[in-house]
């Protein structure tokens, strides 16, 4: 099936309009085999040998088997739709390609041992007009999945768009496959018909020439994950959304998970989960002195390009990433852990034992905001 150019508007670094790679592409030549790799080879490239996906084995050849892939799941109704683990309960997916709510999600974890859950909820992701985007958050019945020795994966997260030009992206597929790409640029995608605008990075797959593990997504790869390798470890970075085909190149448009951050965190803090960054942002430290008068007690800290800090006191402990002292003498608690940009209700502070105390909050730079 050959391009009908005529019905996409490709205008670079505006709004692309493109065939998404779910389940009704229409704009490209198809295959019913998956990821489409230049040199494939099922012993190099496929990560399971056999028994995919109701008894998946291993493949101790693959080209990747050193790193972690226990997070990345599919369905077990129709393995062409994967997922990615990012909390003990909450995936990643392509809105127009996602598992039902109630549908059975397979991982094969740390130990090869296939663990499931199912799907509770969904959580959309907006553009600047409000609209729902291609990157969807699925939220599981349970956390059991971590208990189970499935991992998940840290956001990439860098300050600038621009720091992630030129990275090398891992690109897994349907089939259970893996090949290679480089992030080539970004653009505003949406699906006439089908998607809003979406953020994607693009993936352009050269038809003449390149490297043997060099990748384009196909029909049925819409969801699946694109991965850095941050400290040689996997750091998730985009899901499958679209691709545009050319004689001589196709392009692969991911969207872009980073771009989203503020919104999946706001939605995994509802159910008590952080995205785990990775490299991790970067640490400032900020020293104050305040005074307990015996009743309530809430320090806000501001500071441009940083996250809002509400410091809660309870006893002998306070929720935000902080090393808190007594003045004078001094005493020592902590530091107390939890995740950053967090705020709360103010809590009693008459049972603290000290009425000054000297706080030096650490605070964790949020990336791209």
């Amino acid at each position: 099936m050959r391009c009908d150019y005529s019905k996409i508007d490709f205008r670079h670094g505006v709004v692309v309009r493109v065939g998404i790679c779910g389940f009704i592409l229409t704009c490209c030549a198809l295959s019913a085999r998956g990821l489409a790799i230049r040199n494939y080879d099922a012993s190099r490239h496929d990560r399971f040998s056999s028994g995919y996906p109701s008894n998946p084995q291993p493949n101790t050849n693959f080209w990747l088997a050193a790193h972690d892939f226990s997070g990345v799941g599919w369905d077990a109704s129709n393995a062409d739709r994967s997922v990615t683990l990012v909390s003990p309960r909450h995936f990643l997916a392509a809105d127009h390609f996602r598992p039902a709510i109630g549908a059975t999600l397979f991982f094969l974890n740390r130990h090869d041992v296939l663990q499931s859950n199912t799907v509770a909820a969904y959580h959309t992701t907006t553009n600047d007009a409000g609209e729902a985007t291609d990157v969807v958050l699925g939220e599981l019945s349970d956390s059991s999945l971590a208990d189970n020795e499935v991992s998940y994966y840290a956001i990439a997260a860098y300050e600038t768009e621009a720091e992630y030009a030129g990275l090398p992206v891992i690109m897994y597929g349907k089939s259970a496959r893996a090949g290679a790409g480089t992030i080539d640029g970004f653009t505003d995608v949406s699906v006439s018909g089908e998607k809003n605008t979406t953020r994607c990075f693009e993936v352009n797959y050269n038809k003449l020439s390149g490297d043997g593990d060099d990748a384009h997504v196909e029909s049925g790869d819409s969801g699946s994950p694109s991965f850095l390798l941050v400290s040689n470890r996997l750091a998730l970075v985009g899901v499958h959304s679209g691709i545009q085909d050319a004689p001589t190149a196709c392009t692969t448009y991911d969207g872009f998970v980073p771009h989203y951050l503020n919104q999946l965190n706001a939605a995994t803090r509802e159910g008590g989960y952080q995205l785990a960054l990775s490299p991790p942002p970067a640490i400032q430290s900020y020293i104050t002195d305040i005074a307990v008068d015996g009743t309530n007690v809430t320090l806000e800290w501001t500071a441009t390009n940083f996250v809002n800090y509400t410091l809660l006191f309870t006893t002998n402990k306070l929720t935000s990433k902080i090393i808190w002292q007594e003045v004078p003498p001094i005493s020592r608690f902590g530091p107390q852990e939890a995740p950053y940009r967090m705020s709360g209700t103010n809590q009693p502070a008459s049972s603290l034992p000290f009425r000054f105390y000297r706080v030096r909050i650490e605070v964790q730079q949020a990336p791209g905001q």
